[in-house]
């Protein structure tokens, strides 16, 4: 699969995860962090003071973080239009308010991301986060969240973690993890992407080799490419050469020569001749074939393969990358 499909396939699974979770890339956490105070309030009236504004007061019921007035008098433009939050309100409706305080004014803070309804379980989650008061402790609050039953929660905490910088887990927060990674996977949902990320960007090697075993052993080709992606990008040494040896049959052959595959030249040439020397199947052997000749490699070094593969390798390949294989050869 090329990393134009991959990307789309990728793309589609977030798309589904964001549905869920905080608008575009942001996450309860960030705008807690971001807001002057954060409020559960009720709709106390709803007026135009003129034909292009709308206007809506609230009742502070509970402050959940920062210090905040008994009312709120908000305003925008009038009329639905996108990050706009006061049209659709009425008398009566309860929010979950992230406010920003200009002068002596209030405003919700970023647009539709601001303002959510006061669902109970979104509302103790954001108050958790509000009272996890340093970087441990907010790690700490947000992985126990990846357990939740509410999947908005559960959601919104896989971004969060994944944009956390500086990211360090302890042992029982890594198995955490793991365990909620494997369920998105096994889901298929949009949450295993962030969850990969921070997996492979904590620098653990069991979660890696987790991941790895599981691609190799992969049978649907999306999930395979979802697990590739991470896999390059895994900051525990030696993700590559795991993978060639953990090599036991032809499908987790073909699972290691597309990583390999998507390496540059400098690290996929060397592992695509180890490989080659060890690949029993013509299918493997055919597939490593492709990808030397497609970088250049002469035919002269794929002698650990049947000339009649080498030979087929050729016939597949691009006519513009036939050209250059032979010319190479010349000289």
């Amino acid at each position: 699969m090329n990393c134009r499909v991959t990307n789309v396939i990728a793309a589609a699974m977030l798309l589904a995860f964001s549905a869920r979770a905080q608008d575009g890339a942001s996450t309860l956490a960030a705008n807690l962090d971001a807001a002057n105070a954060v409020v559960v309030a009720t709709v106390t009236a709803v007026h135009a003071p003129d034909p292009t504004t709308t206007a809506v007061a609230f009742r502070v019921d509970t402050t959940v973080a920062g210090t905040a007035p008994a009312t709120l008098a908000l305003a925008e433009p009038a009329g639905a239009c996108c990050g706009r939050n006061l049209f659709a309100l009425r008398a009566g409706d309860v929010r979950l308010v992230f406010l920003r305080r200009s002068g002596q004014m209030w405003h919700v803070l970023g647009g539709p991301r601001g303002m959510l309804a006061a669902q109970p379980a979104i509302v103790a989650h954001v108050q958790t986060l509000a009272g996890a008061m340093t970087p441990a402790a907010r790690t700490s609050a947000l992985v126990a969240a990846l357990a939740h039953d509410d999947a908005r929660v559960a959601d919104d905490a896989a971004l969060a973690l994944a944009g956390r910088p500086g990211l360090a887990l302890d042992a029982a927060a890594k198995t955490a993890v793991g365990e909620a990674l494997w369920r998105a996977l096994d889901r298929r949902d949009g949450r295993a992407l962030p969850l990969l990320d921070t997996a492979m960007r904590v620098g653990d090697a069991g979660l890696r080799d987790a991941a790895l075993v599981r691609y190799l052993a992969a049978t649907d080709d999306d999930e395979a490419a979802l697990l590739r992606q991470a896999l390059l990008r895994a900051t525990a040494p030696g993700t590559v050469e795991l993978a060639v040896a953990g090599v036991v049959d032809e499908s987790s052959g073909l699972r290691a020569a597309e990583l390999v595959a998507a390496l540059p030249a400098e690290r996929a040439v060397p592992s695509g001749l180890q490989m080659l020397q060890q690949a029993g199947s013509p299918r493997l052997q055919l597939r490593l074939c492709q990808d030397l000749l497609r970088r250049g490699v002469p035919d002269s070094q794929l002698t650990a393969a049947p000339a009649r593969v080498v030979d087929a390798a050729k016939r597949l390949l691009p006519k513009a990358n036939v050209f250059r294989v032979l010319s190479s050869e010349v000289r």
